[in-house]
């Protein structure tokens, strides 16, 4: 084999896995793209979603402190709308997450049920039970999410940001102080 036909061998591989890398490139940037929309739509539809949740909070605690309002309220409407909303957006969400968004739907109808009733003591560990389950829906979508790991992070920022403005600061500060003293 003479030495021009090793050139030619080793452009062509060289050719051939630099591109192939750029190609692998290519496909990473595309996903990161991809998963960076759908964190902004996964995003939204917490935002929403905890919105209505509120609202449904409001009822619940309506309904558990005024026996007048177990029959006169919002809270079917309310639930309603969850249902759509966690309904019509579940495909953006993990099969987990929206196994507990459906679960906790199913489950305030439930404890809907049980407010509508008189045993005091039921319609106390329903309201504490749904609570709960809500508080731990919310951690479980700050995990998710990223909400304190990326929060941490903007606190380092912030910190850092102001520990150099704060020299600089007492820098100009004393500069001044000097130049006055000086005069």
């Amino acid at each position: 084999m003479e030495t021009k036909d090793i050139f030619y061998i080793i452009g062509i591989s060289s050719t051939v896995i630099l591109s192939l890398i750029t190609l692998n490139v290519n496909l990473r940037n595309r996903r990161n793209a991809l998963r960076e929309h759908l964190y902004k739509e996964q995003v939204t539809f917490l935002k929403i979603m905890f919105t209505e949740l509120n609202k449904i909070n409001i009822e619940f605690d309506k309904i558990f402190n005024n026996p007048e309002a177990r029959r006169h309220n919002d809270y079917q409407e309310i639930l309603e709308k969850i249902a759509q909303i966690v309904f019509q957006h579940e495909f953006l969400l993990p099969s987990d997450l929206a196994a507990l968004l459906k679960k906790l739907v199913e489950e305030s109808y439930d404890f809907y049920a049980i407010q509508l009733g008189s045993n005091s003591e039921e319609i106390k560990k329903a309201y504490e039970d749904y609570y709960h389950r809500y508080y731990a829906l919310v951690n479980y979508i700050k995990k998710f999410i990223g909400t304190d790991s990326l929060s941490s992070e903007n606190k380092n920022l912030h910190n850092k940001a102001n520990s150099k403005e704060s020299e600089l600061l007492r820098k100009v500060f004393t500069e001044a102080i000097e130049a006055v003293v000086r005069v």
